[in-house]
């Protein structure tokens, strides 16, 4: 019982990490792309 709450919780806690991890990739492109084009428009 404990050792499926543990994979459970462990699960989970990938699952956020790679969550994590894809909004981070998409907002740092999101970022640099913003940046280039305020470059590019000045």
């Amino acid at each position: 019982e404990l050792r499926q709450a543990a994979a459970a919780w462990i699960g989970f806690g990938m699952c956020l990490l790679v969550l994590l991890a894809i909004i981070a990739v998409f907002h740092g492109t999101l970022f640099w792309a913003r940046l280039e084009y305020r470059q590019m428009v000045a």
